[in-house]
């Protein structure tokens, strides 16, 4: 697909750019309603799992075991396929044609046609994938604040069949009462960024993109919408949902601590406390932990959520152990075996109880 044409359905999918939104919410949290959680189904790998990712077009599963093998698994016929050694855990990310695998410590790109280890990513590990552009991989290093109201947006773009590498940065100004932080969900071909800034009665917010195709030193940065209302408490996380239309605010209130964005309706909601963060941005879904009340999966559009009633793994808060499909009512996760900390199995779980209206 061309550039041009991309833009084009972005622009038809996405907001007008510096939309003011007034987005006071409702007068209190919109109640959620529980749900039965549904039945786990454990996907019987020969590995322990500590890493993975679901291949949606080829319905595979890929995963790094317990002894840093890398396997491949058809979720149809329960086949595996050993493809030797794999040096840090698997990103939560695959190329629109899931050839490509990527390490998200060592960074390496892998070749799921040769089996081969095909690019070094001479980067720093820190650095996280962003997206793909057909075989272009698209990594972000750093958004850091100079002097005054600069910031800088340092990131790496690397040809995953030729292993050319291109380093660029670009900087951008703000007031300087503003703080800038990295959104989740970004949407080729523009990082999500969103300022706020805290004052008395809430927290002012804009949303931003930054072109990363751009070569120019200074930052192609657009406001695409802020918000005239106040919201309540600090800005924890913002996230980007269904292809740029949606978007959730969390904050660090307790009560009404995320306010959900679908472009003609804004409501709050109360997510109890621990760790909360949406597996796969393109889908509504918010994943809660909280060491009291399990783990909790939360549909924004329909209201409904279920709980999962098992001994919070903390390494869940990696997005490397859970997985909600983009194209398919099914949900991965990676637990502890009961008995055995060292043993990882994989469940999946239908989300047709909570995805439906």
């Amino acid at each position: 697909m061309k550039l041009t044409a991309i833009f084009l359905n972005f622009f038809l999918i996405s907001r007008l750019w510096g939309t003011e939104v007034h987005c006071r919410g409702t007068d209190g949290p919109t109640p959620f309603t529980v749900v039965p959680p549904p039945n786990q189904e454990l996907i019987k790998t020969t590995d322990s799992i500590t890493s993975f990712v679901i291949l949606e077009k080829k319905n595979q599963l890929a995963y790094v075991g317990s002894k840093g093998h890398l396997w491949l698994y058809d979720l149809q016929n329960q086949s595996e396929l050993n493809l030797g050694k794999f040096r840090g855990p698997l990103a939560s990310l695959v190329d629109p044609d899931e050839r490509f695998l990527v390490s998200g410590k060592a960074g390496l790109v892998k070749d799921l046609r040769t089996y081969k280890d095909t690019t070094e990513l001479r980067i720093p590990n820190s650095a996280d994938p962003v997206f793909w552009y057909q075989k272009e991989l698209f990594l972000l290093d750093k958004v850091s604040r100079g002097s005054g109201g600069n910031w800088n947006v340092s990131f790496a773009r690397v040809n995953s069949d030729y292993g050319t590498q291109v380093r660029h940065s670009c900087q951008f100004s703000l007031a300087k009462n503003i703080e800038v932080g990295v959104g989740q969900g970004h949407v080729f071909p523009f990082l999500f960024l969103y300022g706020f800034r805290q004052q008395k009665g809430g927290s002012h917010v804009d949303l931003y993109f930054v072109n990363l195709i751009s070569q120019s030193k200074n930052c192609d940065i657009r406001l695409i919408a802020h918000y005239r209302d106040p919201i309540h408490g600090k800005i924890v996380k913002v996230t980007q949902l269904n292809d740029a239309r949606d978007y959730a605010i969390q904050t660090d209130q307790d009560q009404n601590n995320l306010l959900y964005d679908q472009g003609n309706t804004c409501r709050y909601f109360n997510i109890p406390s621990g760790t909360s963060y949406f597996p796969n941005p393109g889908i509504p879904v918010l994943l809660n932990l909280n060491r009291q009340k399990g783990a909790g999966v939360f549909a924004l559009e329909s209201g409904k959520y279920f709980t999962i009633d098992r001994t919070v793994n903390l390494e869940l808060t990696l997005k490397s152990h859970v997985w909600i499909n983009s194209s398919s009512p099914d949900m991965y996760m990676v637990f502890k075996d009961k008995g055995n900390n060292f043993r990882r199995r994989l469940y999946h779980l239908g989300l047709e109880s909570i995805l439906g209206n």
